[in-house]
C-alpha cells in the first residue's frame, strides 16, 4: 500500500514537473515569439527608415535636376536674347553703312552734277566770249567796209 502511495505521489510529482517544464516551455516560446516581434518590429523600422531616406534623396536630387533644368532653359533664354540683340545690332550697323553709302553715292552725284554744270558754264561762257569776240570781230569788218566803201582792205 505504501508502495502504492509512495508510486502515486512520485506521478504526481512527475505531472507537476511535467506541467511546470511545459508552462516554462510555453513562457520560453513566447518570449521568443516577443523577442522574434520585436526584431520584425525593428527590421520594418529600419526599412522604413531606409525607405524615407531614399525618398528624400530621390526628391532632392529631383529638386537639383528641376534646378539645373531651370537653370539651363534659362541661360538658354539668355543665349538667344544675346544672339537677337547682336543679330539686332549687326542689321542696324548694315543699316546704317547702307545709310551711309547712298548718302555718299548721293553726294558723289551731286558733287558730279555740280563739276558738270560748272563746265556746262563755263563752255556757255567761254561760247559767248567766242561769240562777242566774233561779233567784235563783224562790226570791225562791216565799219572797215564802210569807211572803205565796200572795198576789202589788205
Amino acid at each position: 500500500m505504501l508502495k502504492k502511495l509512495l508510486l502515486c505521489v512520485l506521478m504526481s510529482l512527475c505531472v507537476m514537473a511535467l506541467s511546470a517544464c511545459k508552462g516554462d516551455e510555453e513562457k520560453l516560446k513566447v518570449a521568443e515569439d516577443e523577442q522574434k516581434i520585436d526584431e520584425d518590429k525593428k527590421v520594418a523600422e529600419e526599412e522604413k527608415r531606409k525607405q524615407e531616406e531614399q525618398q528624400r534623396a530621390e526628391e532632392e536630387k529631383r529638386k537639383q535636376e528641376e534646378q539645373q533644368r531651370a537653370e539651363e532653359e534659362k541661360r538658354k533664354q539668355e543665349e538667344q536674347q544675346r544672339a537677337e540683340e547682336e543679330k539686332r545690332k549687326q542689321e542696324e550697323q548694315r543699316k546704317q553703312e547702307e545709310q551711309q553709302r547712298v548718302e555718299e553715292e548721293k553726294r558723289k552725284q551731286e558733287e558730279q552734277q555740280r563739276v558738270e554744270e560748272e563746265k556746262r558754264k563755263q563752255q556757255e561762257q567761254k561760247t559767248q566770249q567766242q561769240q562777242s569776240i566774233q561779233q567784235e570781230r563783224t562790226q570791225k569788218q562791216e565799219k572797215t567796209t564802210q569807211a572803205t566803201g565796200g572795198k576789202p582792205t589788205r
